[in-house]
């Protein structure tokens, strides 16, 4: 099986959103299913989120819920195959691990060992059950696409927030690797750095870097791109067609503040 047929030996519509900690799993996976994808939204939101419910007999724009815990790599896995069983093997998996105790601005002189162990290590063992548990029903179907999603100040630092800036750029240097490792499979990785805006308004109030021009520059697009529309969009992009010439790259979906890497 080679790489540039990997787009149609998963379910052609399968998608696969997981999401911990910080809820962009609702927005991303409705904007996905508003698309014609068929969606599995694997979250621990649990009852906040309505615990375990399937709108739709399984069919294009519908969203199926899967509770989840990301504490092992052998409940992530049981996650995805519960999603598997509804919908079938994805042809694209979107994961954000993101705890919401690092949306919280401290000092770094002022952050214990334990609570960085907690939540950064404990997030960077979250995202590695994620990509093992996608690359297990990938391997299976021939391939896919995996996109991972965090802030986009992760790719310059922010004062007060190392935590998360660490977690982030970790995130991301993982990616890479495993697009390194995987390209050969016919799987694909990518990271998306989002602007804050509504995407992530658990950070509305922290102080953040503004972009390199002098003074609070307007964002160049007028607009932080949204999970709904334009994330929903992005991602399936990358997992088409015309994305299948790509895989460990960073885009910077901000509305143009950020124009790195």
């Amino acid at each position: 099986m080679t790489a540039t047929s990997a787009t149609t030996t998963a379910g052609s519509d399968v998608v696969f959103v997981a999401a911990s900690g910080i809820d962009v799993g609702n927005p991303l996976s409705a904007g996905l299913a508003a698309r014609g994808s068929r969606v599995a939204l694997i979250d621990d939101a649990g009852s906040a989120a309505g615990g375990d419910s399937f709108e739709g007999p399984g069919k294009a724009g519908s969203v199926a819920r899967v509770p989840a815990t990301f504490g092992s790599r052998a409940d992530v896995s049981r996650a995805f195959d519960a999603a598997r069983d509804r919908l079938g093997p994805p042809r694209l998996v979107v994961l954000s691990v993101i705890p919401r105790s690092l949306m919280t601005p401290r000092h770094i002189d002022q952050l214990p060992v334990e609570d960085w162990q907690t939540s950064v290590h404990g997030a960077m063992k979250a995202m590695l059950y994620g990509l093992q548990a996608a690359h297990a029903q990938m391997t299976s179907c021939g391939g896919g696409t995996i996109v991972c999603l965090g802030p986009s100040f992760g790719l310059v630092g922010a004062a007060n927030l190392v935590a998360l800036s660490t977690l982030l750029e970790a995130q991301r240097a993982l990616i890479k690797s495993a697009a390194r490792q995987w390209g050969h499979r016919g799987i694909r990785a990518h990271w998306i750095a989002l602007g804050v805006g509504e995407n992530y308004p658990e950070l509305r109030g922290v102080g953040l870097p503004e972009g390199p021009e002098l003074g609070p520059p307007p964002t160049p697009l007028g607009r932080v791109p949204s999970l709904t529309e334009d994330v929903a969009a992005i991602a399936e992009f990358l997992a088409g067609d015309g994305g299948r010439g790509l895989t460990g790259i960073s885009l910077v979906a901000d509305g143009g503040d950020w124009m790195v890497p």
